[in-house]
């Protein structure tokens, strides 16, 4: 379960220390690292290591695969604490639920170190976490998923300096970036409904109203607030719609229903070509990047489980990856497909964990089922539903 990572440059043990010193220079080494299409992991001394959030990923996928099987779940539980014990020996494990990236990461917007702790990591682990005690019944997993959700809705809840509530991507950095909000915000919500903490529900609603106020006419959102982070990418919108299926789970409110609807009208209208091609950014489709394939796949095939009109696109999605962006023989992951050439470097975190996601989704899809944190999410929450019915089925 060890792999490389597109953002991984600065784990090289050859990077020079002036490098490292400036953020320019680290976000300089860190997209050739990106952008080359070759292997420079041995040049600059990156080793292979074990990425917990990949791991959240894949217990997440065990679990889902477990739920649409219907089968014995022995052999699934077992995979699933194999996952769980390998988190716990990751370098990401920051303790008390939170969770980090094994290498230092430079951004246009924040620094920070290996073993800090993010709400992105902290989200897929604890989702993954939260999946398998939902469908084991294992009320250790569950608790540790708690723990992951009061990391967010304790240290990283935040508020603008008019006032806006969110939840922040790190401890020390300040700036509003909306898909992190909406996966925290997304998480918190469905902790709450399922551990019957009203608080958090209503936390979670107020920091989603927050993103659902900067939503454009047309469904889209801006990276993020601040200068240089108005632009809009395929995998980034989808997580902000995966955030915000499970606020709308978790509470029933109306607003969110409303601005999840524009967004996935925004998505799938506006990400896609003809035969699935997913976009990297909707006026300029290269790279065809197996992060945004993959994420298009897992986000498309839940949605239709609720009632959303995306089963098809999941299904295109997921065909143009499988002829474009997998290996024929062994089918594992190409990073990015460009105009002439394809990118074959195969990264464990960015690729094949989103698309064990991926895959597993659609299994629930073919299978007519949700994912099992899904359901109990929708299960415990109809005493915070705006709608009497307290029916979601349908959109």
């Amino acid at each position: 379960m060890k792999g490389l990572d597109p953002y991984d440059a600065l784990a090289g043990t050859r990077i020079p220390t002036f490098v490292r010193s400036r953020a320019r220079t680290r976000q300089a080494a860190i997209q050739v690292r990106k952008r080359l299409p070759v292997n420079l992991a041995p040049l600059l001394g990156i080793e292979p290591r074990v990425i917990a959030k990949a791991i959240g990923c894949f217990l997440t996928a065990e679990v889902r695969l477990a739920a649409a099987e219907r089968a014995s779940p022995g052999v699934h539980r077992d995979a699933a604490r194999k996952f769980v014990a390998l988190l716990d020996a990751a370098e990401g494990n920051c303790g008390d639920g939170a969770w980090g990236y094994e290498f230092d990461v430079q951004t246009r917007w924040a620094h920070y170190l290996a073993s800090s702790p993010n709400l992105i990591a902290t989200f897929f682990v604890g989702r993954g976490l939260a999946e398998a005690g939902a469908c084991f019944g294992d009320a250790a997993m569950i608790e540790r998923a708690r723990q992951s959700a009061g990391f967010l809705a304790e240290p990283l809840f935040r508020r603008t300096k008019e006032g806006r509530p969110f939840f922040a991507y790190t401890l020390d950095n300040p700036r509003l970036v909306h898909n992190a909000n909406l996966l925290g915000a997304g998480f918190v919500a469905a902790m709450g409904a399922t551990c019957s903490s009203a608080g958090w529900v209503e936390l979670a609603v107020g920091a989603a109203a927050t993103t659902i106020a900067a939503q454009r006419p047309d469904g889209s959102w801006p990276y993020g607030e601040g200068s240089g982070l108005s632009w809009s990418d395929n995998f980034h919108t989808a997580y902000n719609i995966d955030g915000l299926l499970l606020v709308w789970l978790a509470s029933g409110d109306d607003r969110v229903r409303a601005s999840l609807e524009r967004g996935v009208a925004h998505w799938t209208r506006d990400f896609f070509g003809p035969v699935g091609e997913p976009k990297y950014y909707p006026g300029k489709p290269f790279p065809y990047d197996i992060h945004s394939a993959a994420t298009a796949v897992d986000v498309a095939a839940r949605l239709a489980t609720w009632g959303f009109p995306t089963a098809d696109l999941a299904r295109r999605v997921a065909e143009w990856t499988r002829v474009n962006l997998l290996d024929p023989r062994t089918g594992r992951t190409y990073f990015q497909k460009h105009r002439f050439y394809v990118d074959k470097r195969h990264f464990i975190r960015w690729g094949e964990a989103h698309w064990a996601l991926g895959k597993s989704s659609l299994a629930l899809l073919d299978a007519g089922t949700h994912s099992p944190f899904e359901g109990a999410v929708r299960a415990a929450a109809r005493q915070y539903s705006t709608d009497p019915s307290g029916s979601r089925d349908d959109v």
